[in-house]
């Protein structure tokens, strides 16, 4: 009588199951299953490629009709960029020769002005003697001071025109298209290559939109599902060629690497029980115990089976219960098999 009142006072589940994370992968594309899968009940290791889908040939045809308009319009921004670098190139050309030719009138100015200075200079000292008269000073003063006005305006123009090629040298030797500062109304020269970079910048976008669409054409061209965990296939539900809609159903796996026990107990027998606890479990075709740690409890009425349990099923009561998720020891025999479903004997 004294060892049944000790096998009654111990806190055992009522149910355990291993259960483990089962995972349904469905097609993200429509087409055509084109690799062999492993059967039901095959376990894999991580990297193995479980399912290949093709996509069909509308997107193929998509994928193709994309492709030679990204390849199009690359070969035109390349013929547009060449256009653009003969315009720039014509541009600095035009604006070291405007920039000469200033230069050229302006020492002419200058000439000028001083010749005049001189001349006035000279006749100053005549007309204090009486050898020339003042009217003819008075016109050679005057068109020194006009050469002296005409030559400051020429030394601004010289001025803007360096900083302008000097402007236009540097984005050149960066690398940019862009047109330079400019204090002058803008030429045709300059308009033309203020369209270009305009159409450029257009087909640039354009670029970018395509490359888009062909990058994600090219993931829709064909899912291969290759997990990274160590798994058992649960169910395959279709064959090689087979057709499939994107949203359908392929295979059923799970993931081995995360098993873990799901028991449940009486709630009276598990009211001093917290996260983190261990507990003793007794697996099926082992020898021993073995210990697991409480990760998660909940408390249920009527448990049904299945009811977010995975693979574990547990009989219908009325009864409340508690539900207790335990960890396996990470390099457990039972994830290296996958025991997936076995019972379990738990004592708190």
């Amino acid at each position: 009588m004294a060892t049944l009142a000790v096998i009654n006072l111990r806190k055992r589940a009522a149910e355990a199951y291993i259960t483990g994370d089962v995972i349904t992968v469905k097609s993200p594309i429509q087409g055509r299953v084109d690799d062999e899968m492993l059967s039901t009940g095959e376990l894999f290791k991580p990297g193995t490629a479980l399912v290949s889908v093709v996509a069909s040939r509308q997107d193929e045809a998509r994928q193709q009709t994309a492709q030679l308009e990204l390849e199009q319009t690359r070969k035109d921004i390349r013929s547009t960029e060449l256009e653009l670098d003969n315009l720039v190139s014509a541009n600095q050309a035009r604006l070291r020769n405007d920039l000469q030719g200033a230069e050229r009138e302006l020492f002419d100015l200058e000439g000028q002005e001083q010749r005049y200075a001189k001349q006035a200079s000279r006749y100053r000292d005549l007309v204090s003697v009486g050898a020339v008269d003042p009217d003819t000073l008075a016109g050679v003063e005057a068109n020194a001071n006009s050469y002296r006005q005409r030559a400051t305006n020429q030394r601004r123009v010289v001025s803007d025109l360096r900083q302008e090629l000097q402007d236009a040298n540097s984005k050149r030797k960066a690398g940019s298209r862009q047109l330079p500062r400019s204090t002058r109304r803008l030429e045709m020269l300059e308009l033309e290559i203020s369209r270009i970079n305009n159409q450029l910048n257009l087909l640039r976008g354009k670029e970018k939109k395509l490359l888009e669409l062909v990058n994600a054409n090219q993931r829709r061209s064909q899912f291969v599902y290759t997990p990274s965990f160590n798994g058992l296939m649960l169910s395959n539900r279709i064959a090689r060629g087979s057709e499939v809609n994107a949203g359908e159903a392929l295979i059923t796996v799970v993931d081995c690497d995360q098993l873990r026990v799901e028991a449940v107990f009486s709630t009276n027998k598990v009211k001093d029980v917290r996260i983190g606890d261990q507990v003793k479990l007794k697996m099926a075709h082992q020898n021993g115990d073995v210990s697991g740690r409480v990760i998660s409890m909940r408390g249920v009425r009527g448990i049904r089976a299945l009811e977010n349990t995975d693979a574990a099923q547990f009989k219908a009561t009325n009864d409340d219960r508690m539900r207790l998720q335990i960890a396996l020891p990470a390099d457990h025999q039972a994830s290296k098999d996958c025991r997936l479903g076995d019972r379990v004997d738990v004592e708190l």
